[in-house]
Formats: structure tokens, sequence, C-alpha cells
């Protein structure tokens, strides 16, 4: 979960990072390490279906991190976030 959280704290670093090395690619590359980790984060640790409601709320809360994160990122690059996914 940390990892999740970290990840996503790191983005405004490597937007800084994409801007003055003039490489967007700094930015995607992240992004995608982040979706990566993300899907193995869902996959391994269930929110839904997690027993204990403080453990769920910490997952939850991590999946939202995630999303905002994304959201931030790709409304950045002008890349629409569909409505579901």
């Amino acid at each position: 979960m940390w990892e999740l959280v970290k990840l996503s704290a790191e983005l405004p670093s490597n937007i800084r990072r994409a801007v003055d090395s003039l490489e967007l690619s700094v930015i995607t590359h992240a992004l995608l390490e982040l979706a990566q980790k993300f899907n193995s984060f869902y996959h391994k640790y269930p929110i839904m279906n997690e027993k204990d409601d403080a453990e769920r709320q910490r997952r939850a809360v991590c999946a939202e991190v995630f999303r905002r994160t994304m959201v931030a990122a790709l409304d950045l690059m002008g890349i629409p976030v569909p409505a579901r996914m």
C-alpha cells in the first residue's frame, strides 16, 4: 500500500523533471509504473471482500489516492478520463 502512496507523492517531482528536460515520457513512465503497482495491489489486496473494516478503509483510501493522482496527471496531459474503467 505504501508503495502506491509513495509513487503518487512522487508525481509532482516527476512533472518538474519532465518540464526541466522537456520530456513528457518522464510523466508517462511514472504513470505506467503507478498503474502497474495499483494493478498488483488490487489483485493482491481486494477491497470489497476485506472483512476487517479498518483494513478495508485503508485500502479504499489508497485506491482513492491512486485515482486522484491518475485523474490529475491525465488532465494535465490533456487526456480525457473515462467515466468508468
